[in-house]
């Protein structure tokens, strides 16, 4: 069966949230099961102080706003987090890994499944599970992945245990089973009870009783107390912040005005350009409006040519007729942040400040609210993504900069535009700058004497973009 070939095609991200009821009456993010039970007094009683065999159970927690991307396709099914894109990430990896091994594997039904395991401070946390049946054999496969919502990181178990971390677990994993914690089995060697530890690692998960180790086939776990001597850094803080039972941040709650990605994005009063039949480029400006822009309108009014302005928000004040003139005139005004920062380096707080600040800038001026964003610098993270997309937007990009921000020169800047034109290009330019300006009426007429139809970007896309789209080029 040729289950994955378009793993990448067939994600989509499901416009409904895995919100899980919050108990009645419990203010607090986290619920766990029933805390586990001792095997044996003797089990106890042998081994190290601060360990415990228990019988195995996955914590379980209740967090909102945990979105959920999925695919289905006949026997296939799997579902795992579409953000944060950390998390997001790292599961939709072991996700698709399980996939290409049932491919291959040849098995009648792969489901891959998650649910929250840990929701304390900045730190979240989830259990993936594979399932894979056979007729009336099944399979099990876990992992779990623990991010921090601060830093933007993600780790699986494996790797938040130090290489002497794993080691102790090993020796602790052979001496419940000489203690006979782990139930009717044979001593395992010290080499297959180390297996079983970094096995087990796979799904170990932090409670507010210490790290959770499952062992084997054994349905019981290892229960460390104080498991920091086993920890890395990040191990370390994320078991404290479980031990400690911090109030979880929070997951972003969703813009219920917001469509989900994929989303088409509607363009009134666009007049339609079949860029399919016709030789389209897209001319670009960034960081106005300024002083220039008025001259820039003025050459593209007497043209007959339109365009696409990303706005610096912090420009719009004072130049409300410029903005209100680029609508009436045909070209799209887009959102070019407030203050043209570098956004990955920006908390995603502030990456919506910048992006929300500078909407509601240009709806002041009388445009409508833009749908088109471009980064400045073209600078994305999966994290300034998800804001992109989060408030509506799409992002435009360029495979044409005329680097008139670095040569300052209009014989330049025309050679860069006329060598970097390709069809359904869009070409980068800065209309802040008077030698950009002066550049525009030649590499109007230079494009048009070389066959091209000048057109806004969404023209150029025929309309179809949509929310969360990245767009660099329409070839």
């Amino acid at each position: 069966m040729k289950k994955t070939k378009n793993l990448s095609r067939n994600i989509a991200i499901i416009g409904v949230f895995a919100v899980l009821a919050a108990l009645a009456g419990v203010g607090s993010w986290l619920t766990t099961v029933p805390v586990p039970v001792k095997v044996t007094e003797r089990a106890e009683a042998e081994l190290p102080s601060g360990v415990e065999v228990v019988h195995g159970a996955t914590p379980h927690v209740e967090v909102d706003y945990l979105t959920t991307a999925a695919i289905t396709e006949d026997d296939l099914r799997l579902s795992y987090p579409s953000t944060p894109a950390p998390l997001a990430e790292a599961s939709r990896g072991w996700a698709e890994d399980q996939a290409r091994a049932f491919e291959a594997e040849g098995e009648d039904q792969l489901e891959v499944r998650f649910e929250p395991v840990l929701v304390a401070g900045s730190f979240l946390g989830i259990n993936l599970t594979a399932e894979v049946t056979r007729g009336e054999d099944h399979t099990v496969r876990e992992q779990n992945f623990f991010t921090d919502l601060e830093s933007t990181r993600a780790w699986a178990p494996q790797q938040l245990v130090t290489d002497d971390g794993v080691i102790r677990l090993g020796r602790l994993v052979r001496e419940a089973a000489k203690a006979g914690a782990l139930g009717d089995i044979e001593l395992p060697t010290p080499q297959t009870a180390q297996a079983w530890a970094e096995q087990g690692l796979a799904g170990a998960a932090f409670t507010a009783d210490g790290l959770l180790v499952p062992v084997g086939q054994s349905g019981r776990s290892l229960l460390v107390h104080e498991p920091e001597e086993l920890l890395t850094g990040a191990g370390k803080r994320i078991a404290a912040a479980a031990a400690a039972n911090e109030e979880f941040t929070g997951l972003p709650e969703p813009n219920p005005n917001t469509p989900p990605a994929g989303t088409p994005i509607e363009f009134p009063g666009e007049d339609s350009v079949d860029c399919n039949e016709n030789k389209c480029i897209a001319l670009t400006f960034d960081d106005g409006p300024a002083a220039g822009t008025i001259r820039l309108l003025d050459i593209l009014a007497r043209e007959d040519a339109r365009a696409t302005f990303f706005l610096v928000g912090s420009q719009v004040a004072g130049r409300e007729q410029t903005v209100q003139r680029m609508v009436a005139e045909g070209h799209i005004v887009g959102n070019h942040t407030w203050q043209h920062l570098q956004l990955p380096e920006k908390s995603r707080k502030e990456v919506g400040a910048q992006i929300d600040r500078t909407a509601d800038a240009i709806v002041a001026a009388g445009a409508p609210h833009p749908t088109l964003l471009r980064p400045p610098y073209g600078a994305l993270s999966d994290e300034v993504s998800e804001e992109i997309a989060g408030r509506g937007y799409a992002t435009v990009l360029w495979d044409a900069d005329t680097l008139d921000w670095e040569t300052r020169n209009t014989k330049k800047t025309v050679k860069n535009a006329l060598t970097g034109a390709r069809p359904g290009g869009i070409i980068l330019m800065h209309d802040i700058h008077p030698e950009t300006v002066q550049a525009v009426p030649q590499i109007i007429k230079e494009l048009r004497e070389d066959g091209y139809t000048l057109v806004t970007v969404p023209e150029l896309f025929g309309g179809e973009m949509t929310v969360g789209g990245v767009y660099r080029s329409h070839r």
